[in-house]
């Protein structure tokens, strides 16, 4: 079957295999401390995991923050839609008095022509106002200018922005009623 000399080679080559596998073994538990080749991926595989049940953790509070904060936007958006016109009356009469309309002879008091919602929330409102300004009394002038102004409110009912959009003697131009200035050409 074998020779003498195949079956010293083929015994030879698989004495040193074994010798230097237990050489490695060996030199591998005593620089690993006790661990073997594999124990530094099953450690980076557990680190791993140990990582990704951190962030489903962390997605999960990010889920339950999300959802409370739709919970209170409904509740917010519920609390505009029972708004009643005369209480949109009052925000807007309120609103006005910390503009320069007070100045031009306004009477206090606003017609809520329109009412829609806006899609980020809130409300936006055409309202109607009329000023009476006096001219000089040796000449019994009077200017009586009726206005219509487009108001937003977000959704906590504070005015975020209004815009007087017509009046008798604008020109054609709008007025930012909380910057008091006339816009320039849109164009």
């Amino acid at each position: 079957m074998f020779k003498k000399k195949q079956f010293i080679t083929i015994f030879t080559v698989g004495l040193i295999s074994f010798l230097l596998g237990s050489l490695f073994s060996v030199t591998a538990i005593t620089t690993d401390k006790g661990g073997g080749p594999f124990d530094k991926i099953w450690e980076a595989i557990y680190g791993l995991e140990e990582r990704q049940d951190r962030a489903e953790v962390s997605l999960d509070e990010i889920w339950k923050a999300v959802s409370n904060l739709e919970e209170r936007l409904t509740a917010l958006e519920e609390q505009m839609d029972l708004l009643s016109q005369a209480e949109l009356e009052k925000i807007v009469t309120e609103f006005l008095k910390t503009t320069d309309v007070p100045n031009g002879g306004w009477d206090g008091t606003v017609e809520v022509k329109e009412i829609y919602d806006h899609k980020l929330g809130g409300k936006v409102m055409i309202v109607k106002y009329t000023t009476a300004n006096a001219g000089h009394p040796g000449f019994f002038w009077e200017a009586i200018e009726r206005h219509i102004a487009v108001i937003t409110l977000n959704m906590r009912g504070e005015v975020v922005s209004a815009f007087c959009v017509w009046g008798n003697f604008h020109d054609g131009k709008i007025w930012d009623l909380p910057n008091q200035r006339w816009l320039e050409d849109l164009e």
